[in-house]
Formats: C-alpha cells, structure tokens, sequence
C-alpha cells in the first residue's frame, strides 16, 4: 500500500535550489560560461519547434528560431509601447500554442513582465478576477463568455440593477460605434462627457468584478471576433483589439491599435512584414518573423514559401483607405455547393455563434444542395433559459434534444439567415448531443474547430440532415 518508490536524486528542496542560484549568481566563472554560450548561438538556429493546430489538416513541426521569436516580442511590444507600461499576464492556454508562448514567455523575457499561471482554460474567469492582469490574449470564446457571463449574472440581479446596466449599455453602445469609427478615439465633447459617466457610475465596478480594472491591453487572438463583443467590451472602456498571426509567422503579423481599429479586420501588418494578396486571393507574407520551415518534411516547406513568399492558406482583404486586413477564411475551407456558388463558412458560423444560446456552429454542405450545420447549444446560456421555464433535463445531451430548445436555437438560425443571401442561408440544423472537447481532437488549444475531425466524426449526422436532399 502506499505510494510506488520512485528515485527522489532529481529533487532538489527550493530553499537549496535558491541558494545554488546565489551561488552561480556571483561566480564569475559561470557567468563567463554563460556569455561565452550566448556569444555563439546563432539566431537563426532553432529555438522552438511549434506543431500547428491543424484546423483543416495534419499538424506540422514549424522550426520557430531565436531571431524569430525575438523580432515578434520587439515588435509586438513597439506596438503597444510595453516599455512604458507595467506588465502582468495570465498565461492559460498551452505553451505549445505559439501566440501563447509569445505573450506569456518571450514578451515577459524581453520586456521584463509578471506572469501568473490559470489553473486551467476553464477557470479563466475567475483567475481573471484574482490576478487582474494588465494585458492579456484572449481568444474569442473567453471575450464571448465574459459578455455572456455578465449578461446572465444581470438577468439574476435586482430589477433596479439589471435596468441601469440595460441603460447604460443602450447609451452607451452607439458611443462605442461611433468611437470605433473615429479610429478609437471620441466623436465629439458630448460622447466623452457621456462616457466618463457612465464610467463612474456603472462600468467601473462591473470592470472590477471581471478583473479587467487594471487591463490596458486586451488582445483577441486565434480567429475573428465578433463586431457584438468588441462593441459591448469598448462600452465597459475595455478596448478589443484584434491581432492576427501564425505558428509559422511567429504567432505575429498584423496588430489593432489606437487609431487602427476598423471592425471585423486585423489591424496593419507590424514593421518589418510584407503582404500581398495572390490571384486567388491568398494572403502571403515575407519577413524577420516567419519560420525557418517544417521539421523533417522539405516538401511541405517548399509548398509553404515559393520565391521568399510565405503561404498562409487564408483567404485575406485589405482596406484601401487604412491598410487594415480582413480574413475572410481559411482556403481550405471554403465550400462549394453543387450549383458552384462559393461560400465562406466561418462568416455565417461567426454570425450563428454571435447568439448568447450558440457555442459553436459547423456549416457543411461541400456538393450539396444547400447549407446545413451542425449546432452545440451554449450549456450555461440554453440552462439558464431552460429552467426559467421549469423544463427538465439532465445532462448536456438531455438539454440539447428539447423541442424546446430546437425551437429556440431555431429562431436563431432564422435571424442569422435574414442577414444573408438565400443561396448562404441554413436551411437545415442538427444540434450535436455532446460539447466539443479539444482532448477529443475536435477542438486546438485556443477552441478553433477542426472541421476535418468534425466532417469525420459527425458524418452520419450530417447524411441524416440531407437524405435525399443532398
């Protein structure tokens, strides 16, 4: 009984581990070895091999160098003035994730930052309220839950509360427009008087109950977010700024900052990176950043950077007037229906899971007729809903087959599609009976789909949803 024998030679009490350190510290011998060491790395040498989140295929070593992940901390930290800032993160999604990595471990290296660690992606938001850290990567889900958190919490609260928080926000929601359309900065005396109110007397506290009082850099990372959340979070005075990269870029190309930060883009690309659209509208990119190739697999490499450019698979535009980018999608996503009519999912996806009973949304419909998805009800909101009106279920599967809840999720999908084009209209929905888990596969680390995996593991669902109609 008891605990298994195991060799205990690697341990090393801390208090011991802290004075071999002091000792090192002031031996001028390891201090030489040391330099001696540094003085001969090579920055193109390896640092790092990242594997990619392979959302619309196989993952692949990219070979990340010194010089690589040391550029996109310089830059990204250029870009937001870190020197002149104080700096503490909160590190929660993998640090086999390159942003991650680059945000909670080169960042703090090179600009010198504190750094906390969640207990898991799912206790972000109450270590967001214990930590209140000054800048953080969020992906979009976790700005999506943070909104939807607050909207349910004010639905509990005492009618007086819940009618000044619904107030304030319908004050305060075409400030924040008109704000994002003036490059971040007021239209007028009046929106700024008006904001610094509504500061004082409603969206201080509520910053403070999500632990974003001391925040001053608020990054979205990972994929496009919704124009709904970067809105309600500029009302709260947390601006949302939307930055775009890659594992093979070092998890950087393109930043929002004040005074770039049009809706639904990605901000200019940083100093020292090129971009260009190809024919068909891929995006390609050259500079300091990008990797130094795939691990074992010099075809691949050869496939990815073609006469200096790299590829990155995703479908972009650029804003004529500020340079600002938009992903449309990724190339290999983008789905073709048996009349030819090209369709991007991830717009209609993006719009579907702008719903607070929405966590998720797979459109298929490659060769089809027509568009059909898959829906994951968001547990927390669809449960909340469900008992307000006594109706029982016990499980996440349980929930999800309700004729009530379809009927909602229904209404839904109906208003999403009154913003499309009939040909870009769901016609059919099949709500999945389990919550998509990243230790599954079915999900990355930062909660982006892997529409192969789904494809795969839903496929009879999907020839369900079609039958004869496909």
């Amino acid at each position: 009984k008891g605990m298994r024998a195991y060799d205990m030679s690697m341990l090393m009490r801390f208090d011991d581990a802290l004075a071999e350190g002091a000792r090192l510290a002031g031996d001028d011998a390891t201090d030489t070895a040391l330099s001696a060491s540094i003085d001969a790395l090579d920055p193109h040498q390896d640092a790092i091999i990242v594997y990619t989140s392979g959302t619309t295929g196989m993952p692949k070593g990219a070979r990340i160098s010194h010089r690589n992940v040391v550029v996109s901390a310089l830059t990204l930290g250029e870009a937001y003035d870190f020197a002149a800032r104080p700096l503490s993160a909160l590190c929660y999604l993998p640090l086999c994730h390159m942003v991650e990595r680059l945000f909670s471990l080169v960042v703090p290296l090179v600009w010198k930052a504190e750094v906390s660690f969640a207990e898991s992606i799912d206790t972000v938001a109450r270590d967001l309220v214990e930590i209140a850290p000054t800048y953080f990567l969020g992906v979009p889900r976790i700005w999506e839950k943070l909104q939807y958190g607050v909207m349910i919490r004010s639905g509990e609260a005492r009618p007086i509360a819940r009618r000044a928080l619904r107030a304030a926000l319908a004050v305060a929601t075409p400030i924040a427009e008109r704000m994002l359309a003036n490059g971040g900065e007021y239209a007028g005396a009046r929106d700024r008087w008006v904001a610094a109110m509504l500061q004082l007397l409603v969206f201080r506290n509520l910053r403070s109950m999500l632990g974003l009082n001391r925040m001053w850099m608020a990054a979205v990372g990972g994929a496009p977010i919704s124009p709904n959340v970067v809105v309600f979070f500029r009302c709260l005075g947390v601006p949302l700024y939307q930055v775009y990269g890659m594992t093979e870029t070092s998890g950087l190309t393109n930043v929002q900052k004040p005074g770039f930060v049009k809706l639904g883009y990605a901000g200019p690309a940083v100093r020292g990176m090129e971009q260009r659209l190809a024919d068909d509208g891929e995006l390609l990119v050259r500079g300091e950043m990008v990797f130094q190739g795939y691990l074992h697999d010099p075809d691949a490499t050869a496939a990815t950077i073609v006469d200096g450019w790299m590829h990155t698979g995703d479908i972009a535009e650029f804003d004529a007037g500020s340079s600002e980018i938009r992903i449309v999608d990724r190339k290999k996503a983008v789905i073709i229906t048996s009349g030819g009519k090209n369709i991007t999912p991830s717009l209609i996806e993006n719009a579907l899971r702008d719903s607070m009973y929405i966590d998720e949304a797979v459109l298929v419909g490659d060769g089809r007729k027509f568009l059909s998805a898959l829906i994951q009800i968001d547990f927390d909101t669809v449960g909340k809903w469900a008992q307000q009106r006594q109706l029982a279920y016990t499980n996440f599967a349980s929930l999800s087959q309700l004729p009530e809840v379809r009927t909602l999720i229904s209404a839904e999908v109906d208003k999403v599609n009154a913003h499309f084009a009939r040909v870009e209209n769901v016609r059919k929905f099949m709500l999945i009976r389990k919550q998509l888990d990243h230790d599954d596969g079915e999900t990355t680390a930062t909660m982006k789909v892997r529409r192969t995996v789904i494809e795969s593991k839903f496929a009879r669902e999907v020839a369900e949803i079609y039958g004869d109609d496909a």
